[in-house]
């Protein structure tokens, strides 16, 4: 019996959420909307979790340094604002320093027969 993904359930739009909010990031600020540059998702189920990676061709940031900023407050919300809600809605986010942004979302699975 294999388990699938509820794609109508909170957390897989959690999941959703997340991963096109870290791609529209990497396009927008990463790539700076340059159509010639590549933004690349990788995705993997384990054992009821999805992990997902999102690189572009940045110099790569801290992405703790980004959440801390109070700047964004300043900015209307606009600087950091999508990765703070990312954060809020994900089990982990992390990155380590370079161009990738990571996240670990727990998403219970259901059976299909």
């Amino acid at each position: 019996m294999r388990q699938y993904f509820d794609p109508n359930s909170s957390d897989y739009g959690s999941a959703l959420f997340a991963t096109v909010e870290l791609l529209w990031n990497g396009v927008r600020w990463g790539n700076n909307n340059d159509p010639k540059k590549e933004v690349v998702i990788y995705l993997l189920e384990h054992k009821h979790h999805l992990y997902v990676a999102v690189s572009d061709e940045r110099r790569g940031f801290d992405l703790e340094k980004t959440l801390m900023e109070e700047r964004w407050i300043r900015a209307k919300g606009s600087y950091g604002y999508g990765l703070r809600v990312t954060k809020s809605v994900v089990d982990e986010l992390y990155s380590f320093g370079d161009n990738v942004v990571y996240f670990r979302k727990s998403i219970p699975s259901s059976r299909v027969r």
